[in-house]
């Protein structure tokens, strides 16, 4: 028996095969806003939250945008990296299935982690927070500069390609 409440056969596939969740088990998924490439969803499991991101191959935008699901691989390699050299700059890992174009990370709640964005749409800009990112994000360019493995495993110019 999957699992209940998956807004789709597949999603819930991967949550029982990444072991994730069990066989049974119900689940309160709630698609979060602002996905344009992809779907990110808060699912709610009993005793448990977990964020489940899944690319589109039709992106949400008014012209035909259409992308290899494959780019979520990178997206989960990015986060490996990064939290590799700083191990708060992304949530934690907890499955992947690239042949899917789906993972999972841990949830991280708003309340506690707001996004950084709307913030700044807001018209609240802290400048302790922007230092804070520029140390991160200087480490991690500091970390994959000139590293010839690092620009192989994230060698995607292609899928940027068929767009020009």
């Amino acid at each position: 028996m999957p699992i209940d409440g998956a807004p789709d056969v597949s999603l819930g596939d991967f949550l029982l095969e990444s072991g994730l969740a069990r066989d049974g088990e119900s689940a309160v998924w709630t698609l979060l806003p602002g996905g344009v490439s992809g779907d990110v969803w808060r699912v709610d499991l009993p005793g448990r939250s977990l964020c489940v991101k899944r690319a589109l191959a039709r992106l949400r935008v008014a012209a035909e945008c259409l992308a290899p699901v494959e780019r979520n691989a990178s997206e989960w390699a990015w986060f490996e990296v990064a939290r590799g050299v700083a191990p708060n700059a992304a949530p934690l890992l907890l499955a992947h299935a690239a042949r899917r174009g789906v993972f999972a990370m841990e949830y991280l709640p708003p309340d506690r982690f707001p996004l950084w964005k709307q913030l700044l749409l807001d018209g609240h800009c802290d400048p302790e927070v922007a230092a804070a990112v520029r140390s991160v994000l200087r480490k991690i360019h500091a970390a994959t500069a000139n590293d010839t493995d690092i620009a192989a495993r994230f060698a995607t110019d292609a899928v940027f390609l068929l767009y020009v």
